[in-house]
């Protein structure tokens, strides 16, 4: 039953994890995004 306990907890903590790098590869996305914006409206002025 401990085995099956620490199995669904482990579970949880990935799913956790793998969800926290997915927000973090679409905070990456927006931030490149927002760069590209800035140097482009900075070298047009």
């Amino acid at each position: 039953m401990k085995s099956l306990f620490n199995s669904l907890l482990f579970s949880d903590s990935l799913k956790y994890d793998i969800f926290v790098l997915h927000d973090l590869k679409n905070l990456r996305t927006q931030l490149y995004s927002a760069v590209k914006y800035f140097e482009l409206s900075y070298t047009n002025n």
